[in-house]
């Protein structure tokens, strides 16, 4: 169980595993049937092959090469991204059979070229710290992007590629990382959240056609700006996310951030009228015996004492409630050495990223008194409070041993503490956006004695 006690201040493809098969199986022909049969595509635009087999392939991994990187490049699961006009030919390969897919790549027919980065998050670098991956050099040079320093806020810079010339995208940057390791791509626009037919334009070619408006959390004191969100309608993990933010050294007023979520196995759907949120109420006034009167009296959980230790509380859901809770587990962190107390817990039937973000579990938030100041910040995490200003972060994290659905509550009155370094934080938006638990080597209460 992920119960992380590390607190910090703030921050589809279907891809199937088989065993391994032996020799003589690996060896036999195996009928393989691609689609679509050819690809024509404009510069930027992305299609996934869709790959077909008999039984005869169980057992054998399918892989995917490009005869031209520079022209076309497809990655693990099929997904072929178009670089620059050309020909290539993709080759599908199953066990020792192949077959081959052609690729022609073509110019634009809109009004907006494709000038998007390149949606590739794992990226290699020289010894100079320079980007080497030779799919994003090549994308970025036709494109005419050069290797640059890119002010990301006032204090801080990054390595990117820009292009002052460009009629919409400016520039971007690769390989930045959020404070639990989660990867991201930034880009600059020209546009403007409410007028940017170009970037959407680009965006629906990239497979994002479902681009909604939503408020956008810039600190944990409730400050938002309206942006546009999106989720990629094939890859449920994969998210965009657009709001006001002007760059005057690279000409750009428009801040767009690509991220990949990981995707968490829910042990049952959501539950959506169920009263089985810890009590901030309670949890202000940080009285243990209080605390656990609450947690008996609505009858969820059960106190654990071999993972709790002086005002740490570990409540764990009881087996014959599992079905009837969206919680696992709760702790109740009333001391916490790196900043304020906070409410740790782990959530059952959240599996995507488009169900993190639906109106379901919006109305769950809801029915549980978080209904203020709904948002969602550059962390893709929910950001929502309640009417007495306390607060709630629901974010999908990766774990060593598996992905995790968590939420933490912070009390308004202990969140107060944090105002003054909140505030000098918010030019940085990878410090302020993370969530207050992350990622960390101890678990459970009794491993921090």
């Amino acid at each position: 169980m992920r119960k992380n006690l590390c607190f910090a201040p703030l921050l589809i493809l279907l891809s199937f595993a088989f065993g391994a098969c032996d020799s003589d199986s690996c060896n036999e022909p195996v009928c393989i049937a691609v689609a679509p049969a050819e690809l024509t595509l404009e510069v930027g635009e992305m299609r996934t092959l869709s790959v077909s087999t008999g039984a005869s392939a169980r057992g054998l991994e399918t892989s995917f090469t490009s005869s031209a990187t520079d022209i076309a490049t497809v990655d693990a699961k099929g997904c072929v991204t178009a670089i620059k006009v050309g020909s290539a030919t993709i080759t599908v390969q199953v066990g020792s059979s192949t077959t081959s897919v052609p690729v022609t790549v073509v110019p634009n027919k809109n009004d907006a070229p494709q000038q998007l980065p390149l949606i590739k998050f794992d990226v290699t670098y020289d010894e100079s710290g320079n980007v080497s991956d030779e799919d994003i050099l090549n994308h970025e040079k036709s494109l005419g992007r050069e290797s640059r320093p890119i002010f990301y806020s006032e204090t801080i810079v990054y390595k990117g590629f820009v292009n002052t010339n460009l009629s919409t995208i400016t520039g971007a940057i690769y390989g930045l990382e959020l404070g639990d390791g989660s990867k991201i791509i930034v880009a600059y626009g020209t546009e403007t959240i409410s007028d940017c037919p170009k970037t959407r334009e680009m965006l629906r070619q990239l497979g994002f056609s479902h681009i909604e408006e939503r408020s956008v959390g810039l600190d944990v004191l409730g400050k938002t700006t309206p942006g546009l969100y999106a989720i990629h309608d094939s890859d449920p993990s994969l998210s965009v996310l657009m709001y006001d933010q002007s760059n005057k050294d690279i000409k750009a007023n428009m801040y767009i951030q690509f991220s990949r979520i990981a995707t968490v196995e829910a042990l049952h759907p959501l539950i959506p009228n169920v009263a089985d949120f810890p009590s901030l109420e309670i949890f202000a006034k940080h009285d243990v015996d209080a605390i656990k009167a609450f947690e008996q009296r609505i009858g969820f959980r059960d106190f654990s004492e071999d993972e709790s230790y002086e005002t740490n509380l570990c409540f764990n859901t009881k087996s014959d409630r599992e079905d009837k809770s969206n919680l696992s587990w709760v702790i109740y962190v009333n001391e916490s050495e790196a900043g304020p107390a906070f409410i740790n817990s782990e959530v059952t039937g959240i599996s995507t990223l488009r169900e993190l973000v639906s109106d379901e579990v919006r109305n769950y938030l809801s029915k549980n008194g978080f209904d203020r100041n709904y948002s969602i910040t550059t962390g893709n995490y929910i950001q929502v409070y309640n009417a007495q200003g306390d607060l709630c972060h629901l974010f999908m994290q990766a774990y060593e041993d598996g992905n995790a659905c968590m939420m933490q509550f912070i009390c308004k009155s202990d969140l107060e503490e944090e105002e003054q370094q909140a505030r000098r934080q918010l030019p940085t938006q990878f410090v302020s956006q993370k969530p207050l638990a992350r990622k960390g080597v101890m678990r459970s209460i009794s491993r921090t004695r």
